[in-house]
């Protein structure tokens, strides 16, 4: 069994550490989930800074429906991302969208290239998981859930299963929680990450996929 993880910089496991450094959680989600699922092989696709659409300032050159422009091919597929469009007020767009202009658009691109390449794939969209500010509109007027929204309602129309990132049992705000799992209230680190897994694996359980066999 294969697992393909894209995403951002949490996907790759970067996060400030206690000297307020950059730090890559090892194990990070992704290869603790390698194995919590008994998967022989992990493609890690996590890039920082990087955004559904290639609109975002940051990184755009690798955003996340440039990344599949190459056949990503695996036996579950899990995509993250949507923090950094929100974080770089990437224009949320409309569900008609198809091009790159919008998170939308490229969230089209993006799960059309991998429905087409994995037609018998378990592929799983993570809507965001909790970070600080939050709920405080970014430059277009856009809080994080205006972008969950649009990945739920994208993932709903491709037939792309979805785990609710913002279940993770994790509170950015919390002082406490900030300490133990994510310092700078947006990168999770070892033990988070370790949280992460954890919940994903669960979430994965809880769909039954039928194409997944779990050891």
């Amino acid at each position: 069994m294969k697992l393909i993880t894209i995403g951002d910089s949490i996907t790759r496991g970067t996060y400030r550490d206690d000297n307020d450094a950059w730090a890559v959680a090892f194990p990070n989600y992704s290869e603790r989930l390698q194995k919590l699922l008994g998967a022989d092989e992990l493609v890690c696709l996590g890039v920082n800074g990087v955004s559904m659409s290639s609109t975002s300032s940051v990184n755009s050159e690798n955003a996340l429906c440039r990344l599949c422009e190459n056949a990503v091919s695996g036996d579950i597929i899990v995509v993250a991302g949507g923090t950094n469009d929100f974080g770089t007020s990437v224009e949320v767009g409309r569900s008609t969208d198809e091009g790159d202009i919008s998170t939308c658009g490229a969230l089209h691109i993006l799960f059309t290239r991998l429905k087409k390449n994995n037609p018998n794939s378990k592929i799983y969209a993570v809507l965001p998981i909790p970070r600080r500010n939050e709920n405080v509109k970014n430059e277009k007027g856009y809080v994080l859930d205006d972008y969950r929204a649009a990945i739920r309602e994208a993932a709903t129309a491709f037939g792309v299963a979805i785990i609710d990132g913002k279940k993770l049992a994790i509170d950015p705000e919390n002082e406490a929680d900030r300490k133990k799992y994510i310092r700078d209230g947006l990168h999770p680190n070892d033990a988070g990450h370790a949280l992460y897994a954890q919940f994903l694996y669960q979430e994965i359980l809880k769909s039954k996929g039928e194409n997944i066999h779990i050891l």
